[in-house]
């Protein structure tokens, strides 16, 4: 006895048929029962009960289930029973019993005999534990690139059907729908101007094309209508909430609204703010659990551990890909796509709240939601009306994931996440917005350190003037932006220009922020990096010691910038000649860095580029090459050969060679 389950569109019917066609050309006697309904199929199961050699009499003294296996065991001959489209097990259980109990309607077969199901319902407490659960999975993208290129092979090359493949989670029913739309469109006589007749074309607007496209109107394949892919995932809801699991429909709702990535269920689920809503009145953990289970169970959403998973964050739930497009699709069509983004969030501003992306101990759980807040910010920005507050909304966690993508030291993607979240940005609010002046000053940052220190300075320059403007020359977004200004002029050469800059910042910042303030520290130790230009290593060791006091009295001896300032001294003993206290200092400084931040982030490469150049002034030329040699490699992988600390890295392992 075996077990077909998966997804609705899966092609489970399809296999047991195949397998059904397969045993008959061998001589097996072969019956195929409909299990989507139960009176139909207590009917056919009747009719097999005779087929299988019963006589009216047995059933007057006998339970038909009893009746049925009794001449099925007796059956003369090699058998096959297809039980076809049982959604719901409990129908196969006779008088209210369970399946396991083996005295319902299934029960193990004879040797002679087999039994085969297809369900959506793949929860293996439902079924005997005699059966055997088969999962039927997607089609490969190669295999499900082949369907599209049979049904359609004039729409485009290989690559492309793979990609819509892809897009459509490889399953058969909407490849099948995507084929023969292609298929038609190639035909028409007359297209239309905007006619969709190409794999890429037909990926870029499935999800409005999927949800009214009906499998097939030949009459002669009736039973196939219902199964149209807009429709088909709401059969196994309906099923669900017939059982009770009256959450699963708006939670798999809900889920729709996150990206199509794995997201922390555990930690993002919070209860006190889904019973808010009037989606999910009066619910439980007991409840939210069974509808977490039960979309599983029908293949809707897949729910996984990780492997070294120490806290909740380590359970994610995936949706169908497909799933979640036809979802979200008919959510828009319904026009309740925003409540329930509202409701995500809701969540995710309340899983979000407590996560500092200057935290390294909070990055895992960054890098876990980091995709589905872009997407909550993409959907609110390109809703049909977007609204100004949910966008300002889904703004704040997707900067903090961006800023995360920053401290991480991935500042290509830092810069394009923020490029992204100021597109989306720029849809309600206005250039002059503090929420965008805000996102532009973070992309630039991340462009100077992505190596684009000409485009950063412009960007800083015509936000300066904006914030001037528009906040006033002390608020604490226009001195932040003034700092960053003045760094990206220092590091740009003009040192004479960002000492004067720094010197008034310092004095305005105490003025406004007070002595202790992040940027008040900020402003000090950037004005001290501008004496060490000039070597007037005194003072700018006072200003560093000043600004290192300050900063651990607040942040932790792990801090990034804290770590910073330590190595900003160890340059600064470097440059004064005192390259023993330089080359410990720039040792103990590492090994943090290392064990916090990995040998492999920027920050840590700076240290270990100073390390290289001290040892190499103290004569250590073979511990020097070395060092260096590893720094360059790591700057290639991480920055890119093109970065200019790549490139500076490289023209001092030259000569060393």
């Amino acid at each position: 006895m075996a077990i077909l389950h998966g997804i609705g569109g899966i092609g489970k019917t399809t296999l047991a048929l195949e397998l059904a066609h397969r045993k008959a050309a061998q001589g097996v006697q072969v019956w195929w029962l409909n299990g989507s309904s139960p009176a139909l199929l207590t009917a056919a199961l009747h009719a097999l009960a005779f087929a299988a050699g019963a006589t009216d009499t047995e059933f007057d003294r006998a339970h038909p289930a009893d009746v049925l296996w009794n001449n099925l065991n007796t059956y003369d001959g090699s058998w096959l029973v297809v039980f076809d489209n049982v959604d719901d097990p409990s129908i196969l259980a006779a008088d209210s019993g369970f399946l396991s109990q083996g005295t319902g309607w299934l029960r193990p077969p004879s040797s002679r005999g087999a039994i085969l199901v297809t369900s959506r319902d793949g929860r293996k407490d439902l079924w005997p534990s005699w059966a055997a659960m088969i999962p039927v999975k997607s089609l490969t993208p190669d295999d499900g690139a082949q369907v599209l290129l049979d049904l359609a092979p004039g729409c485009g090359p290989r690559e492309d059907a793979r990609a819509l493949a892809v897009a459509l989670g490889g399953v058969p029913l909407a490849l099948e729908l995507a084929g023969k739309y292609l298929a038609s469109a190639a035909t028409d006589p007359f297209p239309p101007p905007n006619a969709v007749t190409s794999f890429s074309d037909y990926r870029s607007s499935f999800e409005q094309r999927l949800t009214s496209l009906p499998l097939d109107e030949d009459p002669a394949h009736s039973g196939h209508n219902r199964r149209v892919l807009s429709t088909t995932w709401e059969i196994s809801l309906d099923l669900l909430t017939d059982q009770g699991h009256t959450a699963a429909r708006p939670l798999l709702r809900l889920l729709a609204c996150s990206a199509a990535a794995p997201l922390p269920y555990r930690p993002l689920l919070n209860l006190e703010i889904l019973r808010q809503s009037p989606f999910f009145t009066g619910l439980s953990h007991a409840k939210l659990s069974g509808a977490l289970r039960a979309l599983a169970g029908l293949g809707l959403i897949s729910l996984d551990v990780a492997d070294n998973a120490a806290n909740e964050w380590g359970y994610a739930v995936t949706l169908h890909p497909l799933v979640r497009t036809v979802t979200r699709a008919n959510l828009k069509r319904a026009g309740i796509f925003e409540e329930f983004l509202d409701l995500f969030l809701s969540l995710l501003e309340a899983v979000s709240a407590d996560l500092d992306p200057e935290n390294t101990h909070h990055w895992p759980c960054w890098e876990l939601i980091t995709e589905h807040t872009l997407e909550a910010l993409s959907s609110a920005a390109h809703s049909t009306e977007p609204k100004r507050e949910r966008v300002a909304r889904a703004l704040r966690p997707a900067v903090q994931a961006a800023w995360y993508q920053y401290m991480a030291g991935r500042y290509t993607r830092s810069v394009n996440d923020l490029s992204t979240i100021y597109a989306a940005a720029r849809t309600v609010l206005s250039p002059e917005d503090p929420m965008t002046l805000h996102v532009r000053n973070r992309r630039a940052r991340a462009m100077r350190e992505n190596g684009q220190s000409a485009q950063a300075e412009e960007e800083f320059r015509e936000i300066r003037e904006t914030a001037r403007r528009v906040l006033g020359e002390n608020h604490p977004e226009t001195l932040n932006i003034s700092i960053n200004l003045a760094r990206t002029i220092r590091e740009r050469g003009d040192i004479a220009q960002a000492q004067a800059e720094f010197a008034d910042l310092c004095q305005r910042a105490r003025k406004v922020l007070g002595d202790n303030h992040p940027d008040t520290l900020a402003a000090t130790y950037n004005l001290a990096r501008t004496l060490r230009d000039q070597r007037r290593f005194s003072e700018a060791g006072t200003l560093y010691r000043e600004a290192l006091a300050a900063r651990r009295t607040i942040f932790p001896e792990t801090d990034l910038t804290t770590l910073d300032l330590r190595y900003e001294l160890a340059e600064t003993l470097r440059e004064q000649g005192e390259f023993s206290a330089a080359q410990q200092e720039y040792r103990n400084v590492l090994a943090v860095t290392s064990r916090v931040y990995g040998d492999q982030h920027p920050n840590t490469l700076i240290i270990r580029h100073g390390l290289a150049r001290v040892l190499l002034a103290a004569g250590q030329e073979t511990e020097a090459r070395n060092e260096l040699t590893e720094v360059w490699q790591g700057r290639q992988e991480v920055l890119g050969a093109d970065h200019p600390l790549t490139q500076e890295t490289e023209r001092e392992l030259q000569p060393l060679r």
